[in-house]
């Protein structure tokens, strides 16, 4: 592949030209739309987390959605097509604004992004929010939203290599680099890997489909290259151009006892140019503006049989995938004054996706437009109590279809209103109300199997709670209550039969989290989500019961960290999620047991500038699925070792 060129090339090269710098990396502030500050009040809900790049590596997380697990309110899945889907509150990721340095990034088609693709390693933190977003976020963030904003270069600059490995030929390779010079910054980003597949536990009992050990059409290969140029030197400008780049292939294992589908994605890219800037319009008026190109190219293939070789039979095909988005978004910020910070945006984003079922088939074009106007401002009542009022436009404008007719135009007013009272210096009292909707996807449109052209959009209510307490910098509980009241819900009965709007749901549930230090060197976090997900009229799906699939009441998590000062970092993650229930092909329902997973990592630096840990995942070899058919991985042990100049 090109990247394996590029990635060698960048090794050799900045091997022989680079000194030895001490590490320095920083967050990119042009990737983020809200920046809290104490002058504006802020707009941080007491449940919005936020995962830093030191959190990331003690996770060992490789990729975006193994960062965001092990976090409250949020679950991961993953199922028939080997894609992890990041679960909200008990929504399900395409009801997630999903952003990277504020760009939505999405399949025009599906409506989400297979995160697994996207490496760790540019990552300085990933914003999530999970209950009222601020309406310049733009449309579709009615279940939250998740911004992942990358690093920039420090005023040092550092050469980093990582090299991981694991069984069953699993390896990655890393290689970072950054440097800033009068005004001019460089990141360089390159990373890959690769795996032959995953070791299943060693209680997974034989079946129809999988024989257990190495879990079958689980290997895969992963190449990402990123590139981001700052130019700070034009007066009055922060300039920055970025390009992404991910070419990766993947298996897709099985059901493991019945229904096998022998699927392969044997080409999955994604490349993405972006260009941001901020300055001042006036003395009294910045502006920070983004223009973006987002492409996929996605080729999909079923096989005749477990060979995954030949494709002789009717029931295998070969589905291409060609489509992109451009876009950009305007946002105003007025300097604020001592009670209001007023501020703006317009985002505009063109979708438009081209798909060939079959070689041979006839292509066909989808394009969809969406709109989204929003205004807001955070008013400082007095030194304790700050609000935010808030309001969008956003617009859905279906273009054109397979036969290049054009559908309708839906437009949706959201307003957000937001209160923070602070009873103390140590105690704060955060509620909102907030109305977002989501349009629905291509897929849910234009599916041959389920599509329904005369969907409406799906909008939420949500209405939160919470407290939060600070003990002297040595503990934070947090306690939050939500409620989701969501009309014409999209859902279908199962995987062939037509989505369709279900007259209302509820997502309903509590967030407890402590934050603590328990020594100098010792610190830990316990969190708990209760969540109650219900369908309102079950009928409509032709169900008696009323519970919204894989959708946990009970989940825990706890994290313990300790660090020397010698460099020593021992950490250990914990996760619960209890029973789950989803609905068979005869829309019959089925229970999944609960299941506790224990992860460790054991890290220690030597030689100044060298490092080299143990990572530990499913310690006790748990046998436990996400979702029925697909077991996850056994007992795994990983090495990387580190080194920066």
């Amino acid at each position: 592949m090109l990247l394996k060129k590029i990635f060698i090339t960048l090794c050799f090269l900045l091997s022989a030209a680079l000194s030895v710098f001490a590490q320095e990396s920083t967050t990119f502030d042009l990737g983020e739309i809200i920046v809290s500050k104490s002058r504006d009040g802020g707009l941080v809900g007491i449940s919005d987390t936020e995962i830093t790049a030191q959190e990331m590596e003690a996770r060992n997380a490789q990729t975006v959605e193994q960062a965001l697990d092990f976090s409250s309110g949020t679950r991961l899945t993953i199922g028939q097509k080997n894609e992890p889907q990041v679960m909200i509150r008990g929504f399900n990721q395409d009801k997630v604004l999903i952003l990277l340095d504020g760009i939505p990034i999405a399949s025009p088609y599906y409506g989400y992004v297979d995160l697994s693709q996207i490496p760790a390693e540019s990552i300085s933190k990933i914003k999530v929010i999970k209950g009222a977003a601020s309406s310049l976020y733009g449309a579709n963030a009615m279940a939250g939203v998740i911004n992942i904003v990358s690093k920039k270069p420090g005023d040092k600059p550092f050469f980093e290599i990582t090299n991981s490995f694991a069984e069953h030929n699993t390896r990655g390779h890393i290689l970072s680099y950054a440097t800033k010079h009068k005004g001019t910054s460089l990141w360089i980003s390159s990373s890959q890997r690769v795996s032959d597949g995953f070791r299943l536990s060693s209680d997974f009992q034989p079946s129809q489909n999988e024989n257990g050990g190495y879990r079958d059409n689980s290997d895969y290969e992963k190449n990402a290259l990123s590139l981001k140029l700052g130019l700070e030197r034009f007066e009055g400008h922060n300039l920055a151009a970025f390009f992404n780049l991910i070419d990766n292939e993947k298996g897709i294992p099985a059901h493991a006892s019945s229904n096998p589908r022998y699927w392969r994605f044997t080409e999955w890219k994604r490349r993405m140019f972006a260009i941001a800037d901020e300055f001042s319009l006036t003395d009294a008026l910045s502006l920070k503006m983004r223009l973006f190109y987002d492409k996929y190219d996605n080729t999909l293939k079923s096989y005749d049989d477990a060979s995954y070789t030949t494709q002789t039979q009717p029931s295998s095909w070969t589905s291409i995938y060609d489509e992109y988005s451009i876009g950009g978004s305007v946002y105003f910020y007025l300097n604020p004054t001592e009670r209001h910070s007023p501020k703006a945006a317009i985002n505009f984003k063109k979708d438009v996706h081209k798909e060939q079922d079959d070689s041979g088939d006839p292509w066909e074009t989808y394009e969809i437009h969406t709109y989204s106007f929003g205004l807001e401002d955070n008013i400082r009542l007095n030194d304790k109590l700050n609000l935010c009022l808030g309001a969008s436009i956003d617009v859905f404008d279906q273009k054109k279809n397979s036969e290049g007719q054009k559908g309708d135009s839906i437009e949706s007013l959201n307003p957000v209103f937001i209160a923070k009272y602070s009873l103390s210096p140590e105690t704060l009292i955060f509620s909102s109300v907030a109305k977002k909707t989501h349009f629905p996807s291509m897929n849910q449109l234009y599916s041959a199997t389920s599509g329904n052209p005369n969907l409406s959009e799906q909008s939420n209510i949500n209405y939160e709670f919470g407290v939060k307490r600070d003990y002297k910098s040595k503990a934070t509980i947090k306690l939050t209550y939500f409620y989701n009241n969501v009309e014409d819900l999209i859902e279908r009965a199962s995987k062939n039969d037509p989505y369709l709007n279900i007259s209302e749901a509820v997502f309903e549930g509590f967030e407890a989290s402590l934050d603590s230090k328990l020594a100098e060197q010792l610190a830990s976090r316990l969190s708990y989500t209760m969540l109650y997900a219900r369908d309102k009229n079950p009928a409509l799906l032709g169900r008696t019961e009323d519970e919204i699939s894989l959708v946990p009441e009970h989940k825990a998590d706890f994290e313990l960290q300790y660090l020397r000062d010698c460099g020593f970092l021992f950490s250990i993650l914990g996760s619960y999620h209890g029973k789950r229930y989803y609905y068979d092909g005869s829309n019959n329902r089925q229970k999944l047991g609960g299941y506790f997973v224990f992860n460790a990592r054991v890290s220690q630096k030597f030689f100044k500038d060298w490092e080299a840990s143990v990572y530990l995942e499913n310690i006790f070899d748990r046998n436990y699925q996400e979702e029925d058919g697909y077991p996850q991985p056994g007992r795994t042990v990983s090495f990387s070792i580190k080194t920066r100049f």
